[in-house]
């Protein structure tokens, strides 16, 4: 029979004091790089404002931390390996509770020494499908996940020296001590807590934190809506105890590409860039709002690439082909097929071959797309809802207009639903 935790056992050298902070160390940097990621996925993501690692179309934490890949069933990964940071910590405790006695290792310790490495191999693995994502699929590279892969990649280096030797002298004893060690974890009331803080700890912090931020969203959204209305009051030199008018921004244009009804109650006027991971993340949400809001919805699109072979405003490098993209959706709004190529390009079609793939799946005509492409007149439309969004105080993207009513970011779709609601409720009355 395995002995207990905490039982006395010989040193295992693989496992010296050395190793042991070293690991430590290593599983630490991983708990805080993981809370900042998952910082960044639950509050920056959905505010819109780009984190410290945005640092140009390559080398972007946003749009690896927003693409379909940074949540499995609605958590996000860097939450989960913050769970797997945090069980790392704990099996190094049990290790260095272990009493150094002697120069040859206990069964217990080296079945500890195995566990661990087996979660530094799964680490390893994980790195490698996730590095594979960034490059081939993202085609974004996130600097602090790479520092979490450098980090697995160590832990799983310091680890290796003594596993084989420990594997060989446990021999056919191993599946038994595991099941026996699963055993004697349940019937520890500390270690079976613990382990249940970080399973439904870990799941219920990840949904509370993402209403919490859905709130915070909401009030944000609130607080900009009555700032604004409050400029428009004293503005217009009406009392403070009068009702605040609600402050709306027009920036529909009859030229832009629409989709619904011309009629429709609600225009939701879009502002965004193709290349932009927050505008992508926000692409789904418009998508679900149109079918939620059958015939009464209007969208109209208006170009704000952060690019600055096109945009004046921006002060440094960030989405290299953003201008490009946007030429390429205005001329395809020429042959009326703007919105199927956009739905491309927000997916992440985005590069030269792919637009030449949508150009010749959606039947476009190619030698009129590559004339407009080329031409001056592209270039100034783009310039031209580049020039009225900055008039209107926009100065990122995405940027939504209810009705004139201002969304920034990528907001929850509640938000959305809200001021379109009210909306709605309000073109009711009215009648």
């Amino acid at each position: 029979m395995s002995e207990p935790l905490t039982a006395t056992a010989p040193a295992n050298p693989a496992l010296g004091p050395k190793r042991l902070r070293a690991l430590t160390a290593l599983a630490g940097l991983g708990v805080l790089i993981s809370i900042y990621l998952t910082f960044i996925h639950l509050t920056y993501l959905s505010t819109g404002v780009p984190s410290v690692c945005n640092l140009g179309e390559k080398l972007n934490c946003d749009a690896v931390n927003s693409s379909p890949w940074s949540e499995v069933w609605g958590i996000p990964v860097s939450h989960l390996g913050l769970l797997f940071y945090a069980t790392l910590l704990l099996l190094l405790l049990a290790v260095r509770q272990q009493r150094h006695s002697g120069p040859t290792a206990s069964p217990l310790q080296l079945r500890l020494h195995l566990y661990l490495v087996g979660l530094a191999k799964l680490s390893v693995l994980t790195s490698i499908y996730f590095a594979y994502v960034s490059l081939a699929l993202i085609k974004a590279i996130c600097l602090f996940c790479t520092g979490l892969y450098a980090v697995n990649l160590l832990l799983f280096l310091v680890l290796l020296p003594g596993a084989l030797p420990a594997l060989g002298q446990l021999g056919t004893q191993l599946p038994r001590g595991i099941a026996e060690d699963l055993r004697l974890l349940l019937r520890q009331p500390i270690a079976l807590r613990t382990v249940l803080v970080l399973l439904i700890g870990g799941v219920a912090s990840g949904f509370i934190l993402h209403q919490e931020t859905t709130r915070l969203h909401a009030q944000e959204v609130a607080k900009v809506i009555a700032a604004t209305a409050s400029l428009a009051q004293r503005q217009s030199g009406q009392s403070p105890t009068a009702p605040a008018p609600i402050q709306r921004i027009d920036l529909s244009c009859p030229t832009a590409p629409s989709f619904g009804p011309e009629n429709a109650p609600i225009t939701l006027v879009e502002v965004s860039d193709f290349e932009c991971p927050f505008c992508q993340r926000a692409a789904g949400t418009i998508e679900e709002l149109q079918a939620a809001y059958p015939g009464k919805l209007r969208l109209v699109f208006r170009h704000y690439p952060l690019d600055q072979s096109c945009n004046p405003n921006m002060k440094r490098p960030l989405h290299e082909r953003a201008c490009e993209l946007a030429r390429a959706g205005f001329c395809a709004h020429q042959q009326g097929q703007f919105f199927p190529i956009a739905k491309r390009f927000f997916a992440g079609d985005n590069d030269a071959e792919d637009v030449a793939t949508a150009v010749r799946e959606l039947g476009l005509n190619k030698a009129d797309f590559e004339r407009c492409l080329a031409s001056p007149e592209s270039l100034k439309a783009v310039q031209a809802d580049i020039a009225a969004a900055a008039q209107a105080g926009v100065a990122g993207v995405p940027v939504f207009l209810v009705n004139g009513r201002i969304i920034k970011g990528a907001q929850p779709i509640a938000v959305f639903r809200k001021l379109i609601d009210e909306e709605l409720a309000a073109a009711t009355a009215s009648k």
